[in-house]
C-alpha cells in the first residue's frame, strides 16, 4: 500500500514526485487483491479479532481518497475501514481536503 494508495496521496498532500500514472493503477491493483482477500472474512489476519494488520491496512487506505483513489468499488475494503473505525477507542486521523476530498 506504501507504493499506491500512499505514493499516490502524498502526490496530492504534500506535493513530492509521485507519478499517478505509476502510483494509480498500483494502488487499484492492491485494492482488488485486498477486495478478494476479504471475501468472507472480517479481518486480514484473523477470522474472529483485529490485529495490527487491520490497523496498518488502515493507515494506508483510509486516506487514499485523498491521492484521487476512488474506493467506492471496493465494498469490502470499505466495510474493513468501517469496522476499524468501530473499534473502541478509534480516533480518526486528520484529513486534508485534497484529491477526491476537495471541495
Amino acid at each position: 500500500s506504501a507504493y499506491g494508495p500512499a505514493a499516490a496521496r502524498l502526490g496530492t498532500v504534500v506535493r513530492a514526485k509521485r507519478d499517478p500514472e505509476v502510483a494509480m493503477p498500483r494502488a487499484h491493483g492492491l485494492h482488488k487483491t485486498d477486495e478478494a482477500h476479504h471475501e468472507g472474512r472480517q479481518w486480514l489476519a484473523s477470522s474472529d479479532h483485529p490485529t495490527i494488520a487491520d490497523i496498518a491496512f488502515y493507515s494506508y487506505v483510509s486516506s487514499a481518497p485523498e491521492g484521487n483513489v476512488d474506493l467506492s468499488g471496493y465494498p469490502r475494503v470499505l466495510a474493513l475501514l468501517a469496522r476499524v473505525e468501530a473499534l473502541p477507542d478509534f480516533h480518526p486521523f486528520p484529513t486534508t481536503q485534497a484529491g477526491l476530498r476537495a471541495s
